[in-house]
């Protein structure tokens, strides 16, 4: 009987290289498909199915699936996913049609890969990339993630600028599964009732944000907005723990990209002063700088500059931007 797997946001559902044995089909949410040696990624839309051909041929994934909203998969094992496309045509005409389109961009690749187009840049954003979501996982205790992470970034980047932070967190990891506070199953990644039965009640405010995030994606920004108002204000919704933090980080980034500065320092001060262990602290305090400098308020701007400089890694593709920054508006004040 297929599976429901419920994948929270930024949860991997699997790595590229990867063997994978299951068939997935996005039910609710949003997943992104992305390569290390491409800038290019595919967004899958609820109603489709993804890493299929890799599955069917028994090869290793060649992109990285990730939830990008709070996420509902079915799983179907090789037999169940036989039976299904038998028994449907338009799902097997649907799936054929598929593997001939990518077959068409296998020659693009191949001469990607012999022209040896990956450059610098872009192995030190999937590097950072990775060691983020390494990251990420051990904060929130999802110890089997974690060090599934680690050890990726060390197959990966063996000589890579944090290898010896991703090998001693790897043994950290592994000394931590299956212990009393490991929330690897519980926290990213349940499996429930069969695929034919309903799947959990969202609350009202999971709701509420997903509608958001797709506004989001589709850069409707004074709608999104409107959401993310209302999101902020949901104290006594169930998921308000679980999502504020993100909320307050959009709710100050929408602002930013709306050109609404005044406003964005309200929640962007707040998020700083209360997730400063979240992911997006170090962009929210570069959001912040630059609302203070809109505003006309360069002492409080380099006040957040020079913080943001205390905490960035040196080789961080952020601090040489902060820095040029900071220099330019002492130079102005001078």
């Amino acid at each position: 009987m297929p599976s429901i797997l419920h994948f929270k946001t930024k949860s991997v559902i699997y790595f590229q290289g990867d063997h994978t044995s299951h068939f997935y089909l996005l039910r609710r949410g949003s997943v992104e498909l992305s390569s290390d040696t491409h800038n290019k990624s595919e967004i899958i839309q609820p109603g489709f199915f993804f890493g299929t051909q890799a599955t069917l041929i028994g090869k290793t994934q060649s992109q990285t699936a990730m939830a990008t909203l709070p996420s509902e998969i079915v799983s179907f094992e090789y037999k169940e996913f036989l039976a299904l496309i038998q028994s449907n045509e338009t799902l097997r005409t649907s799936i054929l049609k598929t593997f001939i389109d990518q077959l068409t961009g296998i020659h693009t690749q191949v001469l990607h890969l012999m022209s040896d187009a990956t450059t610098e840049d872009e192995k030190v954003d999937f590097e950072h990339f990775l060691i983020k979501t390494a990251n990420f996982f051990l904060k929130n205790r999802a110890y089997s993630q974690a060090k599934q992470s680690y050890e990726r970034y060390i197959a990966r980047f063996p000589n890579g600028e944090f290898i010896n932070i991703a090998q001693e967190k790897a043994d950290y990891s592994s000394q931590k599964i299956g212990g009393e506070d490991d929330l690897s199953t519980k926290l990213y990644l349940t499996v429930s009732e069969p695929a034919n039965q309903q799947g959990s009640q969202l609350t009202p405010m999971q709701t509420e944000y997903e509608e958001m995030q797709v506004l989001l994606n589709q850069k409707k920004h004074s709608q999104a907005l409107l959401r993310l108002t209302r999101l902020v204000r949901m104290e006594s919704d169930p998921a308000f723990d679980t999502l504020i933090a993100s909320c307050r980080y959009l709710l100050g980034e929408t602002l930013m990209q709306m050109d609404k500065f005044a406003d964005a320092i309200e929640p962007l001060s707040t998020f700083i002063a209360e997730h400063s262990e979240h992911d997006d602290i170090d962009r929210a305090r570069l959001y912040l700088g630059l609302a203070y400098e809109k505003t006309n308020n360069e002492n409080a701007a380099q006040g957040v500059y020079v913080k943001l400089l205390e905490t960035l890694p040196v080789k961080s593709p952020m601090y040489n931007k902060v820095k040029q920054t900071l220099e330019n508006l002492r130079k102005k004040k001078s």
